[in-house]
């Protein structure tokens, strides 16, 4: 058991932030990665708050662009969710990036 778990595990029940297992879609290169995802935050003025229901943050290294379907496991929970990116991620800092997302219904 992972020595955060127990914080994983609070974390995703009260619907905050969550470490996530991200996989991209094959046909967008179909690499894998660690992120944290979350609920759409942003203010109301901005677009992203009327288009997006997520947030993935995710280190430098994996491209992401607007239209990429990524498969997401959060937190402690088994279920894997399909995402789509909408609109160009943005680099937040010297080594990260943010995308927002939107989850696909089957």
């Amino acid at each position: 058991m992972s020595p955060f778990a127990q914080l994983e595990s609070d974390l995703t029940s009260a619907c905050y932030a969550a470490l996530a297992n991200v996989t991209v879609t094959p046909q967008a290169g179909g690499a894998s990665f660690s992120a944290t995802l979350d609920h759409a935050t942003a203010d109301e003025w901005s677009a992203a708050a009327r288009t997006s229901t997520h947030v993935l943050r995710y280190a430098a290294g994996p491209v992401l662009a607007a239209g990429n379907l990524l498969d997401i496991a959060a937190g402690n929970l088994l279920e894997v969710i399909a995402y789509k990116v909408v609109g160009q991620p943005r680099q937040i800092n010297g080594g990260e990036y943010q995308a927002d997302l939107v989850v696909v219904q089957a």
